[in-house]
């Protein structure tokens, strides 16, 4: 089995909360055969307070380090790849589901803020052949994406290197708790996770918060590398006016990718985008 990279290696948790289940004593099989009487293996169940379970399973031989009743981050320690059980070689199987039982019915979910063949994705449903790696926030970058309520912040806007305006807009709060930059003419709302700074809607009539829209929609607050690239979305009512934006607007009532405009940003150094 010592052939197998994945063999041994470490298994974070996916998740924050609780650990509800665990197996670990089972031992692991030779290649190529399986324990057909034990299903999952040393297995972990863990209850994500939005409501849902994660079931991982496959773990080696008394390698899980974690216990019932343990609470723990998103990227804990929680044991090491094996090959027991129902297992023909090394890996591990990750299922999402609404109950605590082992082989519970699954239920459709997606990976949250990765690398997908080289290119972040905010959420990503993979498919065979696809090369995944996790993401490591930066901290410097959260922490300058962390916008207490009531700071003011100052852009200016330019055009070949000429200024041609510039805008105050100050953080604040809706009552339902997202959070927008307001600029005295417009809203513009965004959140903030570990790994990723995004805008969502804007209203009003604010140009300035438009261009700010348009130019960074979404930002992984990872470690930049330069070259890498992620995509994104925007309203189409961003992008168009007048009678080209109604054209846009009720043709997506046939076809929804019209009400949207593909984005991807890129960085081009440690401290510059390219959209």
């Amino acid at each position: 089995m010592k052939d197998y990279y994945a063999f041994q290696k470490p298994v974070l948790s996916p998740v924050r909360g609780w650990v509800v289940r665990v197996v670990k004593d089972l031992a692991d099989c030779a290649t190529g055969s399986v324990d057909q009487d034990n299903n999952w293996g040393n297995c972990v169940v863990l209850y994500d307070e939005r409501g849902f379970y994660v079931e991982i399973s496959h773990f080696a031989q008394n390698s899980i380090v974690v216990n019932l009743g343990d609470r723990i981050e998103r990227g804990a320690l929680l044991g090491r790849c094996g090959n027991s059980s129902y297992s023909p070689q090394p890996h591990i199987h990750v299922q999402v589901q609404l109950t605590p039982e082992l082989g519970a019915a699954t239920v459709p979910f997606s990976f949250a803020n990765l690398n997908v063949d080289g290119e972040f994705q905010a959420e990503s449903v993979p498919v065979e052949g696809n090369a995944l790696e996790p993401v490591a926030s930066a901290a410097s970058l959260v922490q300058v994406f962390t916008f207490p309520l009531e700071t003011q912040l100052h852009f200016t806007m330019m055009e070949k290197n000429r200024v041609i305006g510039q805008i105050v807009a100050t953080v604040r709060m809706a009552v339902d708790g997202s959070f927008y930059l307001d600029s005295g003419k417009g809203k513009l709302f965004f959140s903030r996770n570990e790994d990723c700074f995004m805008f969502h809607r804007l209203e009003g009539n604010e140009p300035a918060l438009a261009l700010l829209f348009m130019a960074m929609p979404k930002l992984p607050l990872t470690t930049p590398e330069i070259g890498q690239q992620w995509n994104d979305y925007l309203p189409i009512s961003l992008v168009t006016t007048g009678l080209r934006r109604l054209l846009y607007q009720f043709g997506s009532s046939f076809y929804s990718r019209l009400a949207s405009a593909g984005y991807t940003g890129q960085w081009e150094s440690h401290d510059r985008l390219r959209v």
